[in-house]
């Protein structure tokens, strides 16, 4: 009796398994078939006729998954990526190609902004996705020589339900891992209105204290140098749009980027100590506008400034070499910085106009050709 009621409670949770593992597949098969995808051509295409592969995570699978980065979002849900995090960035591969080759877009845009050489991925709001498209191999004769790995788009969020729409999400993790998001909607009329506020921060983690010095010292078996120090970023942007009539849409968007990466100074020279933090400022804004002429043919403009700036954020008095002397100035061959002064090291300000138009051909009666989609972008840009 005993062992009957065993074998029926496996079956029961076996067909329970299955049913849910069914449902979940259903679901997601669902939400992937009427996708629209424009990464691999720059145009319109449903996804089972888009004439480049094109790998899409959906809104269902973001919703399941529930991934707390970008980074553990395309490592769980796709294959052929990999990250190595780190104070210099997340250190992205795609099929064994780095950060160089892989192109970030952002809405179809490119990402701007870089931590050490590497795409800064903290400023993706993963709550504010709602899809992304992977195209991988080389895209170089679309987006140029940075997507020879391939290209990742990210798709964010519009809100076009009618009234207002409040969101908070929370995350707490260990190592005093805090993600915090919320987003408010406003959608009257013609006017919509979305503000996204986020905030990310973690107090790092040291694999080991141990660390091998030069020579023949004996090694340092205190260090205070983490694998990962502690930081914090937020970011607040605003995006306005107005739709005067049916086939024509303007908008204007800006957004504000801070982070900080704290550096833990120790008390062995050349090894772990440190006298300056690391903060980066971002800015942004775009303004544009869409004139839809049919379900196919339409004309965009897109006009875009960003800005990436990179200082020194001083925590000790630092004496800083070969400073230049100015006119009426005396020489001194160091120069000292003070605790809470800060120094630029890079700003890098891009602005980009970006004219579209794609308009189908109409068939030939005689042949029955189909039609084909032609499109003719003119692109504008100063850095």
């Amino acid at each position: 009796m005993k062992k009957r009621k065993q074998r029926l409670a496996a079956a029961m949770l076996a067909l329970a398994a299955f049913l849910s593992a069914n449902a979940q597949g259903v679901l997601w098969r669902q939400d992937s078939l009427p996708e629209v995808v424009v990464t691999g051509t720059g145009t319109q295409h449903l996804l089972k006729d888009a004439p480049v592969q094109t790998e899409v995570i959906t809104s269902k699978m973001l919703q399941y998954y529930a991934g707390k980065s970008i980074e553990d979002i395309l490592s769980g849900l796709t294959a052929s990526f990999a990250f190595g995090e780190d104070d210099m960035g997340s250190q992205m591969q795609l099929n064994g190609l780095g950060n160089s080759y892989i192109l970030i877009l952002i809405d179809g845009k490119r990402i701007h902004g870089d931590v050490g050489g590497q795409n800064d991925l903290s400023l993706i709001d993963p709550q504010n996705i709602e899809k992304i498209e992977i195209v991988k191999g080389a895209s170089s004769a679309l987006y140029g020589s940075d997507a020879i790995a391939g290209v990742v788009n990210i798709i964010t969020k519009k809100h076009h339900e009618e009234g207002l729409l409040i969101e908070n999400t929370t995350r707490v993790g260990s190592y005093g891992d805090v993600r915090q998001h919320n987003g408010l909607a406003l959608n009257y009329g013609k006017f919509s209105s979305y503000t996204n506020f986020q905030l990310q921060h973690s107090d790092g983690w040291q694999n080991t204290a141990v660390e091998h010095t030069e020579g023949s010292e004996p090694p340092i078996t205190d260090s205070r140098n983490k694998t990962v120090n502690r930081h914090t970023n937020w970011q607040i942007a605003e995006r306005l749009t107005y739709q005067p009539t049916k086939n024509l849409e303007l908008y204007a968007d800006g957004s504000t980027y801070w982070k900080r990466i704290y550096r833990v100074s120790g008390r062995h020279p050349h090894y772990d100590v440190k006298t300056w933090d690391m903060e980066y400022h971002n800015g942004s804004a775009s303004i544009g506008g869409k004139w839809s002429r049919s379900k196919t043919d339409y004309i965009s403009l897109d006009v875009d400034w960003h800005r990436h700036a990179y200082y020194y954020y001083y925590t000790a008095t630092t004496l800083v070499e070969d400073y230049e002397k100015s006119a009426g100035t005396p020489y001194y061959p160091y120069f000292p910085y003070l605790p809470d002064q800060k120094e630029l090291q890079s700003d890098q300000q891009r602005t980009m106009a970006a004219l579209k138009g794609v308009f189908t051909l109409p068939e030939r009666p005689a042949t029955g050709q189909r039609q084909c989609m032609c499109k003719t972008s003119s692109t504008l840009s100063a850095t």
